[in-house]
Order: structure tokens, then sequence, then C-alpha cells
């Protein structure tokens, strides 16, 4: 097994990527997955534009460029705040909480009826699921099997999880993510052989991985594992087994610092314990995830993917000390390549297939992006995929993520907490990587009308 870390840029070709291909195969044309040298890519100005499909952006007015341009002009006294730096996410900055709700607020002026979708999602972020057949016909559907029964249980308050402190300690907030090489090549064993959803079988999925490959250069296509799929759950419903227990260890190591002083930290090793349906296949590829923080990622959704892409700087050409490389993956939602921006990696490009692909992996709730009643369970798990799951009975209930109506991803819409109410502590922008961006205008979300301002910090000693 491939440590933790060290995989390369990839992404699961094998669930739902007929949209993917098909509209490849229409013309949607290749596109450079990095900005970076021949090693990496083709250079930053080469990349073609790619479209914001999520985002209904209005035209620009004949002012907006003036009114960007002063807003992100970049610092020159460092000793003082800035105009606009105490409300990092411009008009949608929420006040200072100093308690455990400071993650959970909507946009400052998200308006009366955005707010109703934001509760109504954040309603749908806390429900606990239960195992289906219930008399709760509403929240029934859990697992088969699942890392959580409900969003909040791992985003506690909308905040960012935590590794185990020990093997003692549970994994509520984390998980490992697992994946094998899938080779565009049809003899591959791999391909195809099982997976997660709706992996097609041997030749389709091959075909597939190649068409996804060549559209995007520099994309590595995995599949999921033939037995446990795409992640490891920790927890299954009644009668049957849950796939591993995630065991975590620490060793000290000692770490001198440039001033002479020395920090002990903690190196972390991750082991997938008690397997419940056998060894792991020989080349999976383990990496942990923690849960993130839910503020701002409408604010993230904002941004027009060419602000983003414009910054890339793979090989540090401009000696800040950071290379920036964006991450383009297909689109399930729209069947076409897209800037990814959400997850460890940034493997999911919207927050619509972010949420859904959530649901399904950590709590096994189907949707019509990820429409398999059964989750992650594999073909090798028949007794998890023929568990009852309360999918397609007479009930009219709503489907999550079906538009118009797609409340269940409105509570990732918060707004960005201003980081200190202290003039004093506003000053002293030294080394900001990218001190501002500029949001586009759309009239379906009142929070995002007026081109606001975020900053993003980088921590410099």
């Amino acid at each position: 097994m491939r440590p933790a870390g060290t995989e390369r840029r990839r992404g699961h070709a094998a669930p739902l990527v007929a949209a993917v291909v098909a509209a490849l195969s229409a013309g949607a044309g290749p596109v450079a997955a990095t900005g970076g040298s021949p090693a990496g890519g083709p250079a930053a100005e080469t990349l073609p534009p790619l479209e914001d499909w999520q985002l209904n952006l209005a035209p620009a007015k004949p002012d907006d460029a003036a009114r960007v341009a002063s807003v992100t002009e970049l610092a020159r006294d460092f000793g003082a705040a800035e105009p606009y730096e105490d409300k990092p996410g411009g008009a949608a900055t929420v006040r200072l909480r100093a308690n455990a709700d400071a993650f959970s607020q909507p946009s400052a002026n998200i308006g009366f009826a955005g707010e109703l979708d934001f509760k109504v999602g954040n309603g749908l972020f806390r429900k606990i699921w239960v195992q289906a057949p219930s008399s709760t016909l509403a929240s029934d559907g859990l697992g088969p099997l699942y890392n959580a029964r409900g969003c909040q249980n791992c985003h506690i308050k909308d905040g960012r999880g935590h590794p185990p402190e020990g093997s003692k300690d549970e994994a509520v907030s984390m998980f490992l993510r697992i994946s094998v090489p899938q080779e565009a090549d049809p003899t591959d064993p791999a391909a195809g052989s099982g997976g997660s959803g709706s992996a097609t079988g041997g030749d389709a999925a091959a075909s597939d991985a190649a068409s996804i490959a060549k559209a995007i250069p520099g994309w590595h296509p995995t599949a999921p594992d033939p037995v446990y799929g795409g992640q490891l759950q920790d927890f299954a419903v009644n009668g049957l087994k849950a796939e591993y227990r995630l065991d975590v260890t620490y060793a000290e190591e000692t770490v001198a610092l440039a001033g002479g002083e020395t920090a002990s930290l903690r190196r972390p090793t991750y082991r997938a314990a008690d397997l419940g349906y056998g060894p792991l296949d020989p080349r999976a590829m383990l990496s942990p995830r923690v849960a993130p923080q839910m503020i701002g990622l409408g604010q993230l959704e904002a941004i027009p993917a060419a602000t983003i892409l414009s910054w890339a700087d793979p090989d540090d050409a401009d000696g800040d000390g950071i290379s920036g490389r964006p991450n383009i993956v297909p689109s399930l939602q729209y069947g076409r390549p897209m800037l990814g921006r959400f997850g460890h990696k940034a493997g999911m490009p919207t927050i619509r297939e972010q949420s859904a692909a959530a649901f399904a992996g950590d709590i096994g709730i189907s949707s019509p992006l990820f429409p398999q009643p059964y989750g992650d369970c594999t073909d090798a798990q028949a007794a998890c995929r023929n568990a009852p799951h309360g999918d397609g009975d007479a009930r009219g209930r709503p489907r999550l993520f079906s538009p118009p109506d797609d409340r269940a991803g409105a509570g990732a819409v918060a707004g960005v907490r201003r980081l200190s109410p202290d003039p004093r502590r506003l000053g002293g922008g030294r080394g900001l990587r990218r001190p501002r961006d500029a949001r586009g205008p759309q009239p379906d979300h009142a929070e995002h009308v007026s081109l606001q301002a975020a900053f993003h910090r980088r921590m410099m000693p």
C-alpha cells in the first residue's frame, strides 16, 4: 500500500463517467491539467478557459473593472489596516462570535428567502439518519455501510474534525480513502472489477479511463478497491460487518528550529485494522481524510475559474516560495472538465457534487448524482447490496440535490467570519500570497451580487 500523501493526482474513473465521456466525445475538447512546466503540464498561459457551469454570472457593469482593481490592489503599507480588511468576506462577513456557533452562520447579506434555504439545509446537515425500514420515513436509508449517521457528527458545529488521539480514541471525523490504479488497458484486472456504484466492467471502464485521460492531460485515473470500494466505512447497519477499524499510532520526533530551539512533533501511522471482508488489494493506496470546516464554501464556489487559473504558479516563477497548481477534474453534474475546488485535493468542482458524494460515501444516502441505494457497497459485498435501503418506495419524499430545490447543499453556503474585531490586529499584511479575489455578480444569489473581496492570508513568522 502506498503511504498517504505520496499518491499522484488522480480521480475515480469508474462511477458515473458515461456523461463525462459522452460530452468529451461530442467535442468538449482537451484541457490542461496543470499550469506548470513540461514536467507538470503546459504553461499557465496555455490553459484554455473553463466554463463556470455552476454559476449564473451577470454581465459586468462598466464601472466593475475599476472597482475590482481598487479592491484587489496590492498592499503598500503593511503597518496599517487596509480598506475592506475588517470584512474578509465583503458584505457577506458575519460578526465575530466567541462561541461554538462561530462557523455556523449564514452570509450576512443572504436575505430572508436565502436564510430559509440555509436553515432547511442546516436541518439536513444536522439530521440523524436511521436504518431502513423505519417508522421515521423521512430519516431512514442509512448505510448499509457508513462512517457517520449525520453530517454534523463529523463536521461538528461546521468546524474541522480531528484525527484520533490514539488507538483507543474513536475516529468519527476521519476515515481512509482507498483506490487502486486504473489503467487504460482492457486486460488490467482492476478495470471495472467491482468498484462502487455503477462501475462498468473491463473494456468499458478502461475505455472511459482512456477518454478522460485524453481530455485532461496529466489525469491519473484510479478505480475503487474491488472489495472495499472508494472509502473504508467503520460502521454497518444491523446484520452486517463494518469494513475496518482505523488504527492510528504516533511516534514522537524532535525537530531543531532555526533559532536553536527544539520542537516535538508526532508522526502518525495509519492502519486499516480488523478488516471485515478480507485483505485489501495488494495495489491499494490509502489516504487519510479529516472532515474540513464548512465556512465560506459558497464564497469559494463564486470565484470565476479564470481568476483562479490566472494564479497558477507551479514552478514558483515569482519566487515567493509558494507553488500553485489547479486541478482539472471531470464533473459528474455537468459531464465535462471543470476546475476542482472542494475536497482534500480539490477533487470536486461544485458544492453539489461534493455534498452528494459525502452523502453517498459517508452516510449511504442516494441522490440523482449518486443513485445507488446501497452506497459504497461493491459487487463483492452481496449482503450489503441486498440489504433494505428504503429507496424506490412510494413515499413522495423530495430527492436530495435535485434542481431547482437544492436546499440540501444550502447549509454549506456559510458566511466568512470576521477574524478579529480589533483594528490594531488588521494591519501587517506581510506575506499575502493572494490578498483578495473578486467574485462575479450572481442575480440568483444576493449575497454575491456586489463584487465583494475576500482575503486569503498565508501564515508568516
